[in-house]
């Protein structure tokens, strides 16, 4: 069961969703808290729509790849950054375009504004942002990865700069979501899968080395449906 380290656990039947029939156990246990995180943030908060240019920072991560491909499933124009190249390459073939930072960013939209970032790192970035985004548009953040407060400068308050805090989402949202991966057939990307319980602590050393790739899984022994 995802996220909870058992293998049996008691729900109330209204809180359980159909799998989609395209995704594998590991994409099926991968996807619920990234994408429902993903979709408050794109469409809830962020208010993406078709032809947008989004920027979606620190790609890599699984809710900042569930937004990747959730806005390249709605046809928005989506860019990312990361200081590993190889995973700007990975974004890549999944619909991205991308850089290392705003300058060169700023550059693949042909100097084109975006109108959306999502952001999941906090920091610095965000006096960055306020340079890449249209007047009045919209910052979404998700989490403070880097550093657990902005700066918020008076120059975004004379833009008209949104910043809009997204958590999860509610059960409508989680439905809306489900549906959504369903009609474009969405696989989360998968970083690795690690076999029985005990792997746990293995697995959270895979995360405080950074590299991952999407999310990482633990399966049961017994191969049962996650």
């Amino acid at each position: 069961m995802l996220g909870l380290f058992s293998e049996h656990f008691v729900v109330q039947q209204d809180d359980l969703f159909k799998v989609p029939d395209h995704l594998t156990d590991a994409e099926a246990a991968a996807l619920p808290p990234a994408g429902l995180t993903a979709w408050r943030a794109v469409f809830t908060k962020g208010q993406v729509r078709e032809g947008q240019n989004v920027l979606i920072t620190g790609i890599g991560g699984g809710v900042a790849l569930m937004a990747l491909l959730f806005c390249v499933a709605a046809g928005a124009n989506v860019y990312v950054n990361s200081s590993d190249n190889a995973k700007i390459r990975k974004a890549i073939e999944l619909g991205a375009q991308g850089d290392k930072w705003d300058s060169q960013l700023q550059n693949l939209t042909h100097g084109e504004p975006f109108d959306v970032v999502i952001d999941g790192a906090g920091g610095d970035g965000f006096k960055a942002f306020t340079e890449l985004l249209r007047m009045g548009d919209i910052i979404v953040t998700y989490g403070m990865t880097v550093k657990f407060e902005v700066d918020y400068t008076m120059v975004a308050v004379l833009r008209n700069i949104e910043v809009r805090g997204s958590t999860m989402g509610s059960r409508v949202e989680f439905g809306e979501m489900v549906d959504f991966v369903a009609k474009h057939k969405i696989k989360p990307v998968v970083s690795q899968v690690w076999p029985g319980l005990e792997s746990a602590e293995e697995a959270f050393n895979f995360i405080k080395a950074g590299t991952q790739f999407g999310k990482l899984v633990l399966s049961l022994k017994s191969e049962s449906k996650l």
